[in-house]
């Protein structure tokens, strides 16, 4: 986990911002990249590697907690996910399912952004 540089990380889901951040990882194995992004509300992405990467599943802040939380899981969630990488740079927009645990509210189909730089 290196520490966050200005405009290394933005995540957004809904209305909710998920910084500020402290630390990014990136980590491939096994033909997946995991990229963490530690902050307000902790990110997880895992997704294959490659210039044209397919999404396996998104994690915004924790299912089951007292703040906003987002969950995709491909095969699961009904829209598909769309990541982009251009060399140690993700993009990653889609929607899944998001609660807040203030709420009484079930979850709700939820659009997200991050765009994230690995060390």
């Amino acid at each position: 986990m290196s520490p966050v540089q200005p405009n290394q990380a933005r995540v957004t889901f809904g209305t909710n911002d998920a910084g500020p951040f402290t630390g990014v990882g990136c980590e491939t194995k096994d033909g997946l990249t995991t990229i963490n992004i530690e902050g307000h509300l902790h990110t997880t992405i895992e997704l294959t590697d490659g210039e044209a990467p397919a999404v396996k599943s998104v994690n915004i802040g924790e299912i089951g907690s007292d703040g906003p939380a987002l969950v995709y899981v491909e095969g699961v969630s009904g829209t598909p996910v769309v990541a982009t990488r251009d060399g140690k740079n993700y993009t990653v927009t889609g929607s899944g399912m998001a609660s807040n645990s203030a709420s009484t509210e079930p979850p709700v189909d939820t659009p997200f952004d991050v765009a994230v730089t690995c060390p």
